[in-house]
C-alpha cells in the first residue's frame, strides 16, 4: 500500500512539473471601464498584462491617472486604438522599452508642467496615423524627452525617436534636470509638428553631455532649433519642407 502511494505521488509531481506554463497575450484590450469582455481597465494594467514584442488595444477611452506618473514597463510595446478611441494622459509617461504608437489620438490632461513622454533611452516611434490634441486646461502639447526625469541619471547609446505624426510642444535631447549622457541619438521628424523648440540640454538645469547626436527634419515644422547648457552639438541636420523648399532652421 505504502508503495502504490509512493507510486502515484511520483506521477502527480510528474504531472505538475510536466503543465503548460500559461504564456502572456500578444494582443489585449484595454477599454477603461472593464465593461468589455476581457478588457483591462487601465493603461498599466494592460501593459503588465501583454506579450514582450506585443500590442495594447484601447477599445475604449482611458485615461492615466493625474496624481501620479504611468510607468510603462520593459518591454517592447504597440499601442493602437479601435472605434476612435483615445488614450488620456494625465500626467508624464515613463517608457522602459521601446514604443510604437499608430492610429490613436493622445489627449493631454496633465496639469501645468508635467505633461511630457520620457523615454528614458528608450526608442520611440509615433507612426503618421497618430493624433494629439493639447490640454483643455493649458492650451499645451506633450513634449518628449529623450532622457528622464526630474534629477534623474540617465546614458543613452543608440537611441531612435521617430515623429512621423501629431503636433508636438517640444523635443528635449536631454533629462529634465540631473546628468544626462547622450550618444548617437537620433530624433527624426518626418510630418509632424514641433510647436518651438528641439533643444539640446536638459530642461530644469544640471549636467548635459550631447555627443554624436542627429536631429533630422524631413518634412513638417519645427519652430527652431536650440541649445540650453549642452556640452556638445552635433550633426544637425537641415531638412526639407513639403513644398520641397529648403527648410531654414538655426542654433539659437
Amino acid at each position: 500500500m505504502k508503495k502504490t502511494t509512493f507510486l502515484l505521488s511520483l506521477m502527480l509531481l510528474a504531472c505538475t512539473l510536466v503543465l503548460p506554463v500559461s504564456a502572456a497575450e500578444s494582443t489585449v484590450y484595454v477599454d477603461g471601464t472593464g465593461a468589455t469582455p476581457g478588457a483591462f481597465t487601465t493603461l498599466s494594467e494592460a501593459a503588465e498584462a501583454v506579450a514582450d514584442g506585443g500590442t495594447i488595444i484601447v477599445c475604449g477611452d482611458v485615461a492615466t491617472p493625474r496624481d501620479k506618473g504611468t510607468t510603462l514597463p520593459a518591454k517592447t510595446l504597440t499601442i493602437t486604438s479601435q472605434n476612435g478611441a483615445k488614450l488620456t494622459l494625465g500626467r508624464v509617461t515613463y517608457l522602459s522599452g521601446s514604443l510604437t504608437l499608430k492610429d490613436i489620438t493622445l489627449v493631454n490632461a496633465a496639469p501645468n508642467a508635467v505633461d511630457y513622454i520620457y523615454t528614458c533611452g528608450n526608442d520611440l516611434t509615433v507612426e503618421s496615423s497618430v493624433k494629439t490634441e493639447p490640454s483643455e486646461e493649458t492650451s499645451r502639447n506633450l513634449s518628449i524627452f529623450t532622457g528622464a526625469g526630474v534629477d534623474a541619471f540617465c546614458e543613452v547609446v543608440d537611441q531612435k525617436i521617430n515623429v512621423y505624426g501629431g503636433t508636438w510642444r517640444l523635443i528635449y535631447f536631454g533629462n529634465w534636470s540631473g546628468t544626462y549622457l547622450g550618444a548617437k541619438t537620433t530624433v527624426t521628424v518626418d510630418g509632424a509638428t514641433i510647436e518651438n523648440d528641439v533643444k539640446f540640454g536638459n530642461f530644469g538645469g544640471g549636467n548635459n553631455f550631447c555627443e554624436n547626436n542627429s536631429f533630422i527634419l524631413k518634412s513638417g515644422s519645427v519652430g527652431k532649433i536650440s541649445s540650453k547648457d549642452a556640452s556638445i552639438i552635433t550633426n544637425i541636420t537641415k531638412g526639407y519642407c513639403r513644398r520641397e523648399g529648403v527648410y531654414l532652421l538655426s542654433i539659437c
